[in-house]
């Protein structure tokens, strides 16, 4: 499962890594990027929602709906200030944060190993990215890209808090209903003009950088530290100058495959031990898209394997019965955490 997880990490980290250079493509022209990231959330809230089956009101998901709004506003304002690539100079900054946060706030352990493997996979992403000549970007911009790494690694450190009591597909389906809540507020006030050069990309930003990857990098923290989860961000740089240079935005060099080899070796580094995360969900529910990726723990595959009494038709009963335990599990939640 523990494999699983970092393979699921490696793919949300490559669709955000090309979103950045779809974003740019995408915001040419007259398309504001607050109603860019409002119509992302408005319509990729509903889908996850439609995917976890029900709604559950909590604080903890207001609250991490409030990351996911700031993180993904910010970061594609600071992708119309500036550009695709000084974005992705910043998210190798998001592994410091949430280890940072981690150990300061959560308990989780750092050892040298890992600090090294940040570092070198960080030299990585500067040697992709950072390149001499290159004009400074905007400072707004600049303070955006902060911002929305810091919303990020508060997300990625208290999301996988959640996952010890909700689903997955809970915390990121709920979590977005607040941020879809977020950003139109934030948007409202501007003219909402979609050019038809933007609907792809913006179907990508719904579709991959929103249900897909999301739903992986949460589903993921339940069985990996913060730390690694976050660590997977330095594919971004990598990921977003390849696709950058398959398109024509810019052009390959040496300069490029070196930079990959330092990024792969300090995730070695980072996730070394396979040990993944210890503290394992109490629950033991499975997230309804599990089933079709195929990615359930030993708890839940036990549940399916199970023998049934009656017909076929049990499973719809076993599936209802699933739904009232997970409300009772609601019910015993902390008072302090409804709204």
């Amino acid at each position: 499962m523990v494999l699983r997880a970092h393979v699921a990490l490696i793919i949300s980290q490559v669709c955000f890594g090309f979103g950045s250079v779809v974003a740019q493509l995408a915001l040419h022209g007259r398309f504001n990027p607050l109603v860019f990231a409002a119509i992302r959330e408005l319509v990729a809230g509903p889908i996850l929602v439609a995917m976890a089956g029900r709604v559950v009101l909590r604080r903890r998901f207001a609250l991490l709906g409030l990351a996911i709004a700031g993180n993904q506003i910010l970061f594609i304002v600071g992708v119309k200030l500036a550009n695709a690539v000084t974005g992705s100079i910043w998210q190798p900054t998001q592994p410091i944060m949430t280890a940072i946060i981690a150990s300061s706030f959560e308990g989780e352990r750092l050892d040298r190993r890992r600090l090294a493997g940040i570092g070198v996979a960080f030299g990585g992403c500067l040697v992709a990215t950072l390149e001499p000549g290159s004009a400074r970007a905007d400072v707004l911009g600049n303070v955006c890209f902060f911002l929305n790494c810091l919303c990020t690694s508060c997300y990625v450190v208290y999301a996988k808090k959640a996952t010890t009591r909700y689903r997955s597909i809970d915390v990121t389906a709920n979590s977005y209903l607040f941020a879809s809540c977020y950003s139109l507020l934030v948007a409202l006030p501007f003219e909402w003009h979609v050019p038809a050069g933007a609907i792809p990309a913006l179907a990508y930003w719904i579709l991959f950088q929103s249900v897909l990857a999301y739903f992986l990098m949460t589903w993921a923290s339940q069985f990996v530290t913060a730390s690694e989860v976050s660590a997977y961000t330095l594919l971004q740089p990598v990921a977003s100058a390849l696709l950058a240079r398959a398109v024509g935005i810019a052009d390959l060099s040496p300069r490029d495959g070196i930079a990959a080899v330092f990024v792969f070796i300090g995730l070695l580094l980072v996730i070394g031990d396979g040990g993944g995360d210890t503290k394992r969900p109490h629950h033991h529910h499975q997230d309804p898209p599990l089933a079709l990726l195929g990615i359930m723990s030993k708890e839940e595959r036990s549940l399916e394997d199970a023998p049934h009494t009656g017909d076929e038709g049990s499973g719809l009963l076993l599936v209802v019965g699933q739904q009232k335990q997970l409300k009772d599990d609601d019910d015993d939640d902390d008072d302090d955490d409804s709204i």
